[in-house]
């Protein structure tokens, strides 16, 4: 149970980080975390013909 509650406030730990940093320097986190995900997400679904080709046969 401990390193359950210990995986909590580490992944807190990690979230809450850059925010302060980036507070600091009146960065606009949310618009970076919302531009890198589309981002990825985009590219996902470029790449996902070639990984469902690549994955034929595989059931």
């Amino acid at each position: 149970m401990v390193f359950w509650m210990a995986s909590f406030v580490t992944g807190n730990y990690l979230v809450g980080m850059p925010n302060v940093k980036f507070h600091k320097f009146d960065f606009k986190l949310h618009l970076l975390i919302m531009v890198l995900m589309l981002g990825l997400t985009i590219l996902l679904f470029l790449v996902s013909p070639i990984l469902n080709k690549a994955m034929e046969g595989i059931h």
